[in-house]
């Protein structure tokens, strides 16, 4: 499953159009530092070297990136977990990209950062994985006011199977385009200490996983994208909401997927009728993912009484 998150966005989006894009920083990960990233360990909980790990191998392919990598990428991995009847402990480690400066460039295009993530083997919702951004950093991320922009991503993997597949994130930056000196920082924490249990992907067995990290990208456009400011009339596409016993839907809607507020994949409903009978769901708010017609896929929350 592919964690959809909430989109802040800005006008009703007929169809989405993709422009040219000029890049503006994309690290390779090959060194630590020197236009790359810095570990930063607060609390290691298990093995250092397992903690934002540099690998060659696994990378998303050129089909899943849709484009062709520049040479000598690698990847990020942070590893909260070891062998069966191993022990782990709790985990705080940053691993902080260098810093940009967004402010040299046009100010009248539109930014974004894009980054390729994958989450793997983790048991029991106790291995997160955030996304950090700032512009005051103190080169101490313990001591750094950061703002966590991961509910602003239009979508993370949290597929922790062992075939999970890379998963494109995107973040909008147009609040962030004057900034001088923005640091981008990937957290990875387990939250609780505990042993590696043996039996394979059993829901009772707690224990933390790995993500990774490739591609990451910061770019502009003169052409806003999806996830671009784009006021989106939701209203419009579900209602009542709150609602009851029932919703309705536009024409436009095909497909709604519902999910509870921790990212849960709840149910797919294929659209028949316009008009759904919600009865099955407790009270509550739910995250909806909508496809249109159209392919354009949208996000709304809807308040169940």
């Amino acid at each position: 499953m592919k964690k959809l998150l909430l989109l802040t966005c800005a006008s009703l989006i007929a169809g989405v159009t993709f422009a040219q894009e000029t890049e503006i920083f994309n690290p390779t990960f090959q060194y630590d530092t020197n236009k790359g990233f810095t570990k930063k360990h607060v609390t290691v909980g298990l093995s250092e070297a397992d903690l934002w790990k540099r690998g060659a191998s696994g990378l998303p392919t050129e089909a899943e990136l849709g484009y062709t990598p520049k040479e000598n990428q690698t990847l990020l991995s942070s590893k909260g977990y070891g062998g069966v009847g191993v022990a782990y402990g709790i985990t705080d480690t940053y691993s902080v990209v260098d810093g940009v400066d967004l402010s040299i460039h046009p100010q009248n295009q539109h930014f974004k950062l894009t980054f390729f993530n994958k989450a793997q083997y983790a048991l029991g919702n106790f291995s997160v994985f955030s996304v950090l951004l700032t512009e005051n950093y103190t080169g101490d991320p313990a001591t750094t006011t950061w703002t966590d922009v991961t509910s602003q991503l239009d979508q993370i993997d949290d597929d922790v199977t062992y075939d999970s597949k890379w998963t494109k994130s995107t973040l909008n930056l147009n609040s962030w385009k004057s900034a001088t000196n923005l640091v981008l920082a990937f957290r990875y924490q387990v939250t609780k200490p505990g042993v590696v249990d043996n039996v394979k992907d059993s829901p009772t067995i707690d224990r933390p996983g790995i993500w990774r990290v490739s591609e990451v990208r910061f770019s502009y456009s003169d052409t806003p994208t999806a996830i671009d400011d784009i006021t989106i009339d939701k209203s419009k596409l579900v209602f009542p909401n709150p609602a009851q016993n029932n919703i309705h839907f536009a024409n436009e809607v095909t497909v709604v997927d519902f999910y509870n507020m921790n990212g849960t994949h709840l149910k797919q409903h294929f659209l028949t009728s316009h008009t759904m009978d919600i009865a099955e769901y407790p009270a509550g708010i739910y995250l909806l993912k909508l496809t249109l017609k159209n392919g354009t896929v949208i996000t709304n929350k809807l308040l169940k009484r």
